[in-house]
């Protein structure tokens, strides 16, 4: 089913190397009698650490909320927090890494507890195999 999804982000740059992040948007599915609109909320917020004077490996530890909520008749909100790591794989920092640990918070029946987890690769800062040394 092919679903069609806006949304707006924010980014801010807080004192002592923490951030604050939201996405917040909306899901209108080509067929409705499948699937309902939705809206969607997510923030983070966290700091990055860095070695060698800020020149060595980046540790961006943060924290997620999540919130979803479909527009049928009886839906709630759901609410998620995801406790995270984003970390910089190679010493150019243009390859990262993140884990985290999704928690449902309330509405729980039929959601459970998932390990996520991306890879990131900024192709403009050089290729896959460039800043390992």
């Amino acid at each position: 089913m092919t679903v069609f999804e806006a949304f707006a982000a924010y980014a801010q740059l807080l004192p002592k190397n923490s951030f604050l992040q939201f996405q917040g948007g909306g899901e209108w599915p080509t067929n409705k009698d499948d699937a309902s609109k939705g809206l969607f909320w997510r923030t983070t917020v966290g700091a990055t650490l860095a070695g060698n004077r800020g020149f060595g490996r980046h540790w961006s530890p943060m924290v997620e909320i999540l919130a979803d909520r479909e527009f049928a008749s009886g839906q709630k909100t759901n609410w998620d927090l995801v406790p995270q790591i984003q970390i910089a794989l190679n010493k150019r920092q243009h390859i990262r890494a993140n884990i985290g640990f999704r928690v449902p918070i309330n509405n729980t029946l039929g959601r459970s507890a998932a390990i996520v987890f991306y890879l990131l690769w900024d192709v403009f800062d050089g290729g896959l195999l460039d800043g390992w040394k």
